[in-house]
């Protein structure tokens, strides 16, 4: 029997093609689509404290400048004795009311800021509520924070309208004391529940709009779920009931109302975005541990 080797090179190199091609094929129908909308003043805040740091006042310049002052080095000696000898007690004074002021506002001036998460897990047959999200994250101005009010306001009320479709959820607060460690955190939450994610079809942060096409799952057999993340940054200290049921979670989803001058940062995600895409139970548990069934 003769074989053709030109032949059989093509053929072979066709089912290598054809395999590689369905190999991604199916790569990109088995991604998890997920969006993502909201914003952030970090980044301002940063702007505004350093422009504030390089101003010096110009009566500094004049306090110090005592070589061309006029009429004041013609004092007495008595009268420099005498200012040298309350200098003590000035400073003694001082001191104490310093000290007394800690006691009184620190505790208070310990928590400016608190970073705010709340997660919830519903069956996958909340569909319209990926529509209602998708909806937001398309017609939202994202430049403010009015608009991530707005967000913030939108999402709760279209997932208190989803409540028949809860199965778990989350929540947590951390209280930072200064702007460095809020923005570390929230960024932090932010690039954690990113990762789980393939594919974030549908972005709208900071006014930066992205839209990605998501190949349709062949089927969607088995059970389905859709997982919303809500991450707060917001100045003040509060305080959020821990979710253990149905009512606790509804509690929670009320009480995210903030005025738009609190809020430093507000980013929702959530995951299967495309309607036509599935997270099954197997991807819910592993990839959302922190979940508990209400």
């Amino acid at each position: 029997m003769n074989f053709n080797t030109g032949s059989s090179t093509k053929v072979i190199l066709t089912i290598t093609m054809s395999l590689s091609s369905l190999s991604l094929l199916l790569g990109a129908t088995f991604a998890a689509s997920g969006g993502r909308m909201g914003g952030d003043s970090f980044s301002f805040s940063d702007q505004s404290s350093s422009s504030s740091s390089d101003y010096q006042d110009p009566h500094h310049y004049h306090y110090h400048d005592h070589h061309g002052s006029r009429g004041y080095s013609s004092s007495s000696s008595s009268e420099d004795d005498g200012i040298f000898a309350w200098t003590p007690v000035i400073i003694f004074f001082g001191i104490l009311g310093v000290f007394f002021w800690l006691r009184l506002f620190g505790a208070k001036r310990k928590y400016e800021s608190s970073v705010i998460m709340i997660q919830v897990g519903l069956t996958g047959q909340a569909s319209s509520l990926q529509k209602e999200l998708n909806e937001i994250a398309k017609t939202t101005d994202t430049s403010s924070s009015e608009g991530w009010k707005l967000i913030l306001n939108e999402t709760a009320s279209a997932l208190l309208r989803h409540q028949h479709y809860f199965i778990s959820g989350y929540s947590r607060v951390n209280k930072h004391g200064d702007a460095e460690s809020l923005e570390k955190n929230f960024r932090q939450l932010s690039m954690e529940e990113r990762e789980k994610i393939d594919v974030e079809s549908l972005v709208n942060v900071n006014s930066i709009r992205r839209q990605r096409a998501v190949i349709p799952k062949a089927s969607k057999l088995g059970r389905n779920f859709l997982v919303v993340t809500v991450l707060i940054a917001g100045k003040g200290s509060y305080k959020i009931p821990v979710i253990r049921s149905i009512d606790d979670l509804e509690e929670v989803l009320r009480s995210l109302s903030f005025a738009s001058e609190k809020l430093m940062a507000v980013e929702v995600l959530w995951t299967p975005q495309d309607e036509t895409d599935t997270l099954s139970e197997e991807e819910l548990l592993e990839d959302y541990p922190l979940l508990r069934p209400i």
